[in-house]
């Protein structure tokens, strides 16, 4: 993974400083696109019942933008170099922890199963 080091443009895309970069040219680039891209049925075919289940962007509140041209590859950007962790954290007392409901992309799970831990 890739993080964008100076805000840049390419074609209707707007890539600001920090955003991440998933290259497609990596070995695991298929499976990027099948996790993050939009799932299509054949009419044929039944649709699964959890198809949701599988659109991970719907699922995390993404926005991911698929850019097909190769001048991507010249624009500046730096290897991840370390973990990524999303702000925030836990304060407070007690045994119950309120998420919002409308996405958990900040959510992590600790070294303990009844504990959640915000970055």
């Amino acid at each position: 993974m890739h993080t964008a080091t100076e805000p840049f443009r390419l074609g209707n895309v707007p890539v600001a400083a920090g955003d991440y970069i998933l290259r497609l040219d990596r070995p695991f680039g298929g499976l990027v696109s099948t996790i993050l891209g939009v799932q299509w049925y054949p009419e044929q075919n039944p649709r699964p019942y959890d198809d949701t289940g599988w659109s991970v962007t719907l699922l995390r509140n993404l926005q991911v933008h698929r850019i097909d041209d190769p001048g991507i590859f010249d624009r500046p950007m730096a290897l991840a170099a370390v973990d990524f962790a999303a702000p925030g954290m836990i304060t407070g007392t007690g045994s119950t922890i309120v998420i919002d409901h409308t996405t958990d992309n900040t959510v992590r799970h600790g070294s303990c199963t009844d504990r959640l831990i915000l970055r």
